[in-house]
Parts: C-alpha cells; sequence; structure tokens
C-alpha cells in the first residue's frame, strides 16, 4: 500500500496449523487538508496535547481472544484504517471494543455466549483497553478476563470493579457502545439500514443530541399516552355523567307515587304496632278472670277430699286380707308343684328300665343274625375260591406263547421312538430358524418403519413452525381427488437429503418460503388449490406451478468431473438430494441448482482462483457460501461470502440405498421364512405316520401283556379269599353264653323298677293332702274377695264426684295457664314490636311515649276497628303505583354517582388543563433544539451527498405533531438524475447505495458528535469504485481534522492511488504460517533490508 513507512505494532492470530502469524503496519502519508468547512459550529471533543479526545482509545490489548493468541496495537488519535483480507480477524478488533467497553454479546450479531469468543483450545482469555483520560489527567485501563464457563472478571486501572462500575465509567466518557450511529459492528450494519425514521431518531438524539433532549423526547410519548388517556377517561365520564342525569329525570314521578304510597304504609305500619298492644290488653283480662275460676275449683276439691279419707282406709284393710290369703294359696300351690315333680321323676326312672329290658332282648337276637350271616357268606367265599382256581389253571396253559411277541414289539417300539427324537431335534432347529427369521423380518420392518418415521417429524417441525402450512397439508390429503393432477406437498417434506451434511446448503441456497411451498403440476389445480386454502379457509400458504422442461434438460455449464479435477468441487447441489421430477424441475428453474458447485476446504483455500477462473456465479466450501457479481456502474466483478448455518428442516432424510438394502434383507427373509415352513410340515407328516405306528404297536402290546398278568392276578386274588375264609371261620358267635348274660341283666333290672314303684306312690299321697289344703284356702280369699268388691264399687261412686272436681280444677288451671301464657307471649310481641317500659306511678307496663303518641293518632282500642282501617289504607297504598324499591335505591344511588362524577370531572379538567400546559413547556423546550440540530445535519449530509454529485436531505418527520412518538428522522436520496428523493429503505436502493448514504449519514453527525470515537465496520461491502473512492476522501477529509472523535474504518479492501494524510493511521492486518511471531521481530535487521531494497531499486 502507498505512504507504508513504518511498523506500528504487532497482531497474533492463529493459522490453520494453530500457531499465531499476524502483524499490522501503520502508513501515515501527508495530504491536502480537504476539510468542509462548518459553517454553523457545533459543540465538539477537544484534544489533548497529543492529539487525543477524552475518551479515546490510545491501547487495545488481547490475549487468547477470539482469533487472537496475543495482541497489542496503539490506535492514532483521529482516523484509523484497519484492512486486511477477510478471515484475518479485523472484525475481533471491533469485538474487543465492544465487550472490552461493557457490551452485550447481542450488539455484535455473532456468538451469544461470552464464553465463545475465548480462542479454541483456551479455558480464559482477556482484553484490556486504555482510554484517554483527558488533559491533565490518567488514562483508565478496562481490563475483562473471559471464562469458557461464559464468566467475566472486570477490573479498573488494575483493581477489581463490578459490570455495572465498568458501565458507569464509559458512559461517563459519553461512549455508547449500544448507538448504532457511534458504533456500527460489521453484522449489524444491515440492522442500520433496516432502523426505521422513529429509531433512528432517537439514536441520533442520543448520539449528538444533550441528555436533556431524549428525556424531553421520552417525557413527550408518555405526557401524549397520558393525555389520551385522560382525555378519553374524561369524556368517558361526561358522557356518562349526562346518562345518569337524563336517566333520573325520566324517574322523578314514580319517585313522588312511591313516597305517597310510603307514606299510607307507614300508616298500616303504626296500626299494625298498635294491633299488639291492644291485644295484650285483652289477654290481661282474660288472664285475670280465669285466675279466679282456678281458686274457685281447687276449694270445693280440698272440701271433698277430706269426707272420703275414713272409707278408704277400709277398702285399704280388705284389700290387706285378701292378699294374705292369695299368698298362703300361692305357698300350698308351690308344695304340690314340687311333689309332683318327685312322682315324674320316679316315673321317667320307670320307663327308662322298661327300655333297658328291651335293648337287652334286641342285642341277644342281632346275636343271632350276625352268626346266621357269617355261615352265608363262609360258603358264598368257598365257592369262589373253587371258580378262581379253575381260571387259574386255564390261564397257566394258554399264557406261555406271548412273550417273544411283547420283545418284539418293545424292540420295534424303540426304532421308532429314535426316529421320532431325530424329527423332533430336526423341528427344533426348524423352529429356531424360524423364529430367527421372525425377528430379522421384525427388524427390518422396525428399520422401515424408522426411516418413513421421517416425513412425520418433517411434518410435526412443520406444524411447530408454519401452522397454516401445515393445515393446508392436512387438507390436501384428504381431498387430492379433486384435482386433474399432482399436486406435491411442500418441498421440505418432499426433498431426501441421503448424505445430511449436504443438507445445510440446500437450506441456505433455497428459500424458506419455496421450502413450504406445494409444487402444482397444472395451472387451473393450483388455482382451485389456492382459492380452497387461502379465500376459504384463510391459510397463508404459498404455491409454485412447475415448469413444463423436464429435468433432463437442466444441466451444467461445465462437468463435474471438470470442476472437479481444476478445483476439487465435488458435486452439484442437483445431484445431492431426490425428490419428484416436477419438483426437482422448478428448483433447478428457479435456484440453478444444476450450476452451483459444492467444494472442500482445498477448494475454500483457493477460492479466489476458483472464483477468478472457474466462471461460476456461486458456490459452497465448508461453511460458506461464495456469491460472484457485477457492477452496474463499472462493470467490475465482486465476490460476497456469508455463513452457512447449521440445517434444521432437512437435516431428517432417508437414506435410499440403505431403504434398498433393508427391503432387500426383508425379502430374503420372508423366503426363507416360507421354505422352512413347508419343510416342517413335511417333517409333521413323517412324525404323524410314526406316531400312529406307535399306537398300533403299544395297543398290540397291552393286549398281550393284559394276557401275561392275568396268572398274577387270580393268584392274588385266591390267596385274598383263602385269607378271608380262616377270617370268617374265627369269628364264630356263642349264642348260649349270650342269652345266659341277657337273663341275669334283666332280673337286676326288674328289682329298680320295684323300688321305684314304692316310692311313687308315696309322693301320690302327699299331693293328694295339698290340694286338699289348697281347695280350704281358696274359698276364705272368695269370701274375702267378695268384701274387698263391695268396697270397692262404694268407692268407685265417691271417687267419681272427687274425680270430677279434680277435672273441673284441672280444666280451670289450664285455662288459667293458657291465658297466663297469651298473656306473657302478647307481652313479648309488644316488646319486640314496640317495647315496654314500667310506669313509676302504677307499675304498670306501658308503651314508649311516641309510640303513645302515635296510638293516640288512633283512639280507638277494638281489634276489629284496628283491623278494618288496616285493610282501608292498604288499598288506598295499593291504588299507587307500586315502584319497585331497587328502582328508588338506583335513583338515590345515581344522584350519589351524579354528584361524585360531578366532582371527577372538574378534577380531571383541572389535570388535563395542566398536563396540556406542561407538554406544551417540554414540546417548546426539545422541539426546537431538535429542529436546530436536524437542520445542521441536513446541511452537512446535504452537501456531502453533492459531493457525490448525489441528491440527498434529513428532515424531522411527523405524521401528528401532537403524536410524539410518530416523529423520526426521514433520510431521502437520489443517486440518479432521472430518478426522484426516495425515502432511504431497503426497497428504493441497492445496498452498496444504502452503504453510502449510511456512511455519509455517520460522517454529518460526526460533525456535531460529542462521542470520543466512531466504529464503522465494512461499510464500503456493495459500494461502486467511484462512489467508493469519493465517500473514502470525505472520511479522511472529516475524521482527520483538529479536535475530531477518533475513528475506526475497517474493511476488506481499498481502491489503489487514495489521498491519505498525515494525521491518519493505517493497519494492515495479515495472517499465514510464514509470519514471523512478533516476540522474534529484530527492528533494526528490518531497518537494513528495507534499505538494502530501496538501495536496490536506485541501482534500476
Amino acid at each position: 500500500m502507498p505512504g507504508c513507512r513504518h511498523f506500528a505494532g504487532s497482531l497474533k492470530m492463529a493459522d490453520r496449523k494453530g500457531k499465531s502469524r499476524e502483524k499490522t503496519t501503520s502508513s501515515r502519508r501527508s495530504q491536502g487538508n480537504g476539510a468542509v468547512p462548518d459553517s454553523q459550529p457545533a459543540p465538539m471533543p477537544v484534544a489533548s496535547s497529543d492529539g487525543f479526545v477524552r475518551g479515546a482509545i490510545v491501547r487495545i490489548k488481547m490475549i487468547n481472544f477470539f482469533t487472537y493468541d496475543a495482541c497489542e496495537f496503539f490506535p492514532g488519535c483521529q482516523l484509523n484504517v484497519i484492512i486486511g483480507p477477510n478471515g484475518t480477524g479485523k472484525s475481533s478488533i471491533v469485538c474487543a471494543m465492544c465487550l472490552g467497553l461493557g457490551g452485550s454479546t447481542n450488539l455484535l450479531g455473532r456468538a451469544k455466549e461470552i464464553g465463545e469468543y475465548v480462542k479454541h483450545g483456551k479455558e480464559t482469555g482477556y482484553t484490556e483497553l486504555e482510554l484517554h483520560g483527558g488533559e491533565d489527567k490518567d488514562n483508565v485501563v478496562i481490563k475483562r478476563q473471559i471464562h469458557r464457563d461464559n464468566r467475566s472478571d472486570w477490573s479498573l486501572n488494575g483493581q477489581h470493579a463490578t459490570l455495572k462500575k465498568v458501565q458507569e465509567t464509559v458512559a461517563s466518557f459519553n461512549i455508547q457502545i449500544n448507538n448504532l450511529c457511534q458504533f456500527l459492528p460489521q453484522d449489524r450494519v444491515a440492522d442500520f439500514a433496516k432502523m426505521d425514521k422513529y429509531q433512528l431518531l432517537e439514536n441520533t438524539e442520543k448520539a449528538v443530541g444533550s441528555p436533556q433532549m431524549y428525556e424531553d423526547h421520552c417525557r413527550l410519548k408518555d405526557f401524549r399516552r397520558d393525555e389520551r388517556q385522560l382525555s378519553n377517561k374524561l369524556e368517558e365520564h361526561r358522557t356518562h355523567l349526562e346518562r345518569l342525569k337524563e336517566r333520573n329525570a325520566r324517574l322523578e314521578q314514580d319517585v313522588e307515587r312511591y313516597r305517597e304510597r310510603e307514606r299510607h304504609l307507614a300508616k298500616i305500619q303504626v296500626l299494625e304496632k298498635k294491633k299488639p298492644w291492644a291485644q295484650m290488653v285483652e289477654n290481661q283480662k282474660k288472664f285475670n278472670a280465669a285466675k279466679g275460676k282456678k281458686t274457685e275449683c281447687t276449694q270445693r276439691l280440698r272440701e271433698e277430699q277430706k269426707k272420703n279419707a275414713p272409707r278408704q282406709k277400709q277398702a285399704d284393710r280388705a284389700r290387706e286380707r285378701a292378699a294374705k290369703i292369695d299368698q298362703d294359696i300361692k305357698g300350698k300351690q308351690n308344695h304340690i308343684r314340687q311333689t309332683t315333680g318327685q312322682c315324674k321323676e320316679r316315673s321317667e326312672n320307670l320307663a327308662q328300665l322298661q327300655e333297658d329290658i328291651a335293648d337287652v332282648q334286641e342285642l341277644i337276637k342281632e346275636k343271632k343274625q350276625q352268626e346266621n350271616d357269617r355261615v352265608k357268606m363262609l360258603n358264598q367265599l368257598k365257592r369262589h375260591l373253587g371258580a378262581l382256581q379253575n381260571e387259574l389253571q386255564e390261564v397257566i396253559e394258554t399264557a406261555q406263547d406271548v412273550a417273544p411277541r411283547i420283545n418284539e414289539i418293545g424292540t420295534e417300539l424303540r426304532t421308532i421312538s429314535t426316529d421320532m427324537r431325530k424329527l423332533q431335534t430336526e423341528k427344533d432347529r426348524i423352529k429356531e430358524e424360524r423364529r430367527e427369521m421372525d425377528r430379522d423380518i421384525r427388524r427390518c420392518k422396525d428399520e422401515i418403519r424408522h426411516l418413513e418415521d421421517v416425513r412425520n417429524q418433517r411434518l410435526n417441525l412443520l406444524r411447530q413452525k408454519h401452522r397454516h402450512t401445515y393445515d393446508a397439508v392436512q387438507w390436501l390429503r384428504a381431498n387430492r381427488d379433486k384435482f386433474k393432477k399432482n399436486i406435491y406437498d411442500p418441498i421440505m417434506l418432499i426433498m431426501n437429503v441421503p448424505n445430511r451434511n449436504y443438507a445445510r446448503y440446500l437450506e441456505h441456497h433455497i428459500s424458506y418460503n419455496d421450502m413450504r411451498a406445494f409444487v402444482c403440476e397444472d395451472q387451473e389445480d393450483m388455482n382451485k388449490f389456492l382459492n380452497e386454502v387461502r379465500d376459504n379457509q384463510k391459510l397463508k400458504v404459498n404455491a409454485v406451478k412447475a415448469p413444463t422442461k423436464p429435468v433432463s434438460e437442466f444441466v451444467p455449464q461445465k462437468p463435474i468431473q471438470q470442476l472437479r479435477e481444476r478445483y476439487d468441487f465435488q458435486h452439484y447441489l442437483k445431484d445431492l438430494f431426490e425428490a419428484p421430477e416436477p419438483v426437482m424441475a422448478y428448483l433447478c428453474q428457479m435456484y440453478h441448482l444444476h450450476d452451483v458447485p459444492i467444494g472442500t476446504e482445498n477448494t475454500k483455500q483457493n477460492i479466489e482462483r476458483v472464483l477468478r477462473e472457474s466462471g461460476v456465479r456461486c458456490v459452497y466450501t465448508p461453511g460458506t457460501q461464495y456469491r460472484v457479481s457485477k457492477s452496474r456502474y463499472t462493470g467490475e466483478i465482486s465476490s460476497t461470502n456469508s455463513s452457512v448455518r447449521e440445517a434444521n428442516l432437512l437435516n431428517l432424510s432417508v437414506d435410499a440405498e440403505q431403504r434398498a438394502q433393508i427391503e432387500r434383507e426383508l425379502t430374503e427373509a420372508l423366503t426363507n421364512r416360507d421354505a422352512g415352513q413347508e419343510q416342517y410340515k413335511e417333517l409333521d407328516k413323517k412324525e404323524a405316520e410314526l406316531r400312529l405306528r406307535d399306537n398300533s404297536l403299544r395297543q398290540e402290546k397291552k393286549e398281550l401283556s393284559a394276557k401275561r398278568d392275568t396268572k398274577s392276578r387270580l393268584e392274588q386274588q385266591i390267596k385274598t379269599k383263602e385269607s378271608r375264609i380262616k377270617q370268617y371261620e374265627n369269628d364264630a358267635v356263642d349264642l348260649e353264653a349270650a342269652e345266659t348274660e341277657a337273663k341275669e341283666k334283666i332280673v337286676a333290672i326288674n328289682d329298680k323298677r320295684l323300688k321305684l314303684a314304692k316310692e311313687l306312690k308315696a309322693y301320690i299321697k302327699k299331693v293328694l293332702d295339698h290340694h286338699k289344703e289348697k281347695v280350704e284356702l281358696s274359698i276364705q280369699h272368695l269370701l274375702a274377695t267378695a268384701e274387698v268388691s263391695r268396697l270397692e264399687t262404694e268407692q268407685r261412686e265417691w271417687s267419681e264426684a272427687e274425680r270430677r272436681l279434680k277435672q273441673e280444677a284441672h280444666i280451670a288451671e289450664q285455662e288459667a295457664k293458657t291465658a297466663k301464657d297469651r298473656y306473657k307471649r302478647s307481652i313479648d310481641v309488644v316488646k319486640e314490636t314496640i317495647g315496654l317500659e314500667q310506669r313509676e306511678d302504677t307499675g304498670e307496663l306501658s308503651p314508649p311515649q311516641h309510640w303513645i303518641d302515635a296510638f293516640n293518632q288512633y283512639p280507638t282500642d277494638d281489634l276489629d276497628e284496628i283491623e278494618a282501617m288496616i285493610n282501608d289504607t292498604r288499598a288506598r297504598a295499593d291504588l299507587c303505583f307500586q315502584t319497585d324499591p331497587g328502582v328508588i335505591q338506583e335513583y338515590e344511588k345515581r344522584q350519589r354517582d351524579i354528584a361524585k362524577l360531578n366532582r371527577e370531572v372538574d378534577q380531571q379538567g383541572n389535570h388535563l388543563e395542566g398536563q396540556r400546559q406542561e407538554i406544551k413547556v417540554v414540546r417548546e423546550r426539545w422541539l426546537t433544539p431538535l429542529q436546530e440540530l436536524v437542520d445542521r445535519i441536513n446541511y452537512n449530509f446535504s452537501r456531502f451527498m453533492s459531493m457525490l454529485e448525489c441528491v440527498g436531505e434529513v428532515d424531522l418527520h411527523a405524521e401528528n405533531e401532537e403524536d410524539y412518538d410518530k416523529y423520526g428522522v426521514r433520510i431521502r436520496v437520489k443517486f440518479r438524475n432521472a430518478s426522484q428523493l426516495h425515502e432511504l429503505n431497503p426497497y428504493h436502493q441497492s445496498g452498496g447505495e444504502r452503504s453510502v448514504s449510511t456512511i455519509l449519514y455517520l460522517m454529518a453527525l460526526q460533525e456535531l458528535t460529542r462521542c470520543p470515537f466512531r466504529v464503522v465496520d465494512e461499510i464500503n461491502q456493495g459500494m461502486d469504485p467511484t462512489n467508493e473512492r469519493r465517500v473514502f476522501d470525505l472520511v479522511v477529509g472529516s475524521a482527520c481534522r483538529e479536535n475530531t472523535s477518533q475513528y475506526f474504518l475497517i474493511t476488506p479492501k481499498l481502491l489503489p492511488d487514495l489521498n491519505f494524510k498525515d494525521n491518519m493511521t493505517v493497519h494492515c492486518v495479515f495472517n499465514g504460517h510464514w509470519m514471523l511471531p512478533t516476540d522474534k521481530w529484530d527492528l533494526k535487521k528490518f531497518r537494513k533490508i528495507r534499505k538494502k531494497f530501496k538501495y536496490a531499486q536506485e541501482d534500476d
């Protein structure tokens, strides 16, 4: 690069072999000032004597950070141009600035976890940034130690500190890492262009406005939101208040009728209260009358009871004599019962002795029958024995010829058994083979089922990512018969990538909208399908029409073999997946999959030569896509690259070769199993034949063995018969001895019977004597009972008179009690209803005075008259329209609500007016300086655009002056004479035009900024050479003036013969395994080599 004169520092970066090799050089070159005059002075940072403004970065150190093993370099005080090829580590320096000053990883658009910024293979690393402290103040050193497990340790000037303390320190220098107007990393350049005018205004306020300006803007947005809410609430309250008043006005007549009815009801209430009092007075009179009658009846009863006392004593004595005689009769009855029991006991004993004689006689009869039965059985056994002996003799003569045949049958059965065991062994072998084949069949089916499940997994993934497309798939599968030709499921469901490693490239190359698109073979089918799912079902789905051109006509410009030999390309994208031909044809037509090759790491290392020589427009290497484009202005070729993320749609694929192999194994296993089944059936047939022969021989052997075994059976039966005959002969009975013994027992029993008969006769005589005495007592009892009966008859006569008097006294007492209870209850009712008081002069109970006054309005005490007055008054009340009490309550509640709402409306109106006055003050304080600020930005931006022979302007745009959240900074540009001014957005301008507009806007802010430094990473990507040169000149002129902020411009390439200034620093970043480590640099040797090189050029 022209102007490079000395090395300013060293950067170290790991190359492919794992060693650090990187250097930077700094270049300074004198050039004309080129500064743009600023006609409107802005508050600018003041540089110290060494040229650095307060907060500028004077040193950056990185150890084991991202791509670096070790690096420390010293930026210049103004413009720092950091240049180097892609991948050398330029953006790593930007990452160190951001993370080292307390910024979040989200600001970089790269790795999300802080631990991922530690160099691969290391557990910890750190960044160290030194910020200029200002005139006569020490610099501030901020160190961040980063650990692989996402921990960070902070220090300020060597002392431990917290992240909050670091962020406060950084903020004190007015460093805003999160403001894209000040710090624009490479991966956030697109985010700057995507900012809408509202976000751009806020970031501009933060970057170049006063702190009060952004705070006032936020307050105005809050005020406006509160004002809307308060105004809406006030209007609601006013409307509600009017409705309440109207509703109460309609109810006033009903309320008046209700109140008249209430007066009638109040009269009824007084009369209803007087009724218990009148009832109590009447009950008191009735109680006094009943009490007098009770006293009279009680006196008459006492006189009658006095007359009847002697008669009662005489009757009691007669009853006592009759009771004594009755007691004597009961004593005799007990004696009779005891003696009768003794008679019964002797009589029962006599009957038992008679039964004992019968038992002895029965025993003799049984022994005689037993002897007869023994003789009969003995004769029968002897006859059976003779028959068995004759049968045994016959068997002995016929059983001698069966033994040889039984032996022959045994030998043949053993042979059959051996053959059957062999057959069973063979069948078991076939069974085991069949079980093994069944396991293989199940395994193959499970593996095929697992491979088939890939589509279901993708379908489930589609349901999660885009439910509308999923619903459309379900509808299509149920309604395919409605279409003339095929409509294929979304491409992501039917594409099969056998090698999952290639899925990421297809996902990167094919848009997600096409991935979820349905492919139709017929245009009418597609229209019909979209009408159903989009119009009828309101589903947001995509559908495309397959081309009529067959897949075979999509051929690459160069055979892959040719590219493989020269550049190590392995495949075209078209060769990496399987899909139906219409789908494949559509993808080839849309994305040229037949002309996009995929290379290896070797291709990646030689990518510049590949892109320059191969002629392909798009290629893939491991993890990266490269695109070649041609400038519309100069025709020059440029390339861009982007990272290829891991696949998340097509990584679920079916290996077709594996499936075919499994299906072959399944077919072979099914064939072998069927063959084994046939062999098993044949063995079953042979086994059945052997089993039939075996059964026949065993039956024959059983019959022969039965003949042979009959002799043994007969001999055993003969022994048994002989043994039983001997036993019966030994069991003979002695009948004579038995008869003698029986006669002796009968004589002894008759002696006992005679004794019992004598005892029975004596007890019978006693029973007769007791009965005679009982009869005499019964006659006496009859006479005493007759006397008692006569006296009781007389007693009943005078007792009836006494009973009647008692009844009359009881009735009088009950009536008195009832009257008393009724009187007490009426007193309780009066107490509960109106209350009672005891008068001091008479001691009588009386209602409270206010009730006496109320009762006196209606002087009658007659209950019937009171009831008639109540009925009359109730009739009058019923004539009044009966208004619902709830309506009256609602009316009164609404009256209270109206009063409350009146107060609230007054308060809210006052509050709203105060709020609007405050908004007016803050708006004036915010809008006037903001408009001036935007005018100054517009002046600078328009001037910079005119230097590029383009037109641009910046204005403060508001759709509604009172909607402060709709204020925004609008950038409008025009790059061609034929066009008009258009607002800067991704739709009207190219990427290069947006980059030019972005950096010029940042330069316009630079003219006004108070921040210590600014970072722009690869902003010149996509610019045409003319604009890139002009923009670079503008950046140099703006950033190299005195008292300007420090500026970092990172770029992978620069045009030749650019203008440089003495006070700018160029850092060239190199890497590679040939680089010399910085700890081995020898500056003296470098200078000698440079002198030799200079002299050699002069000699030439």
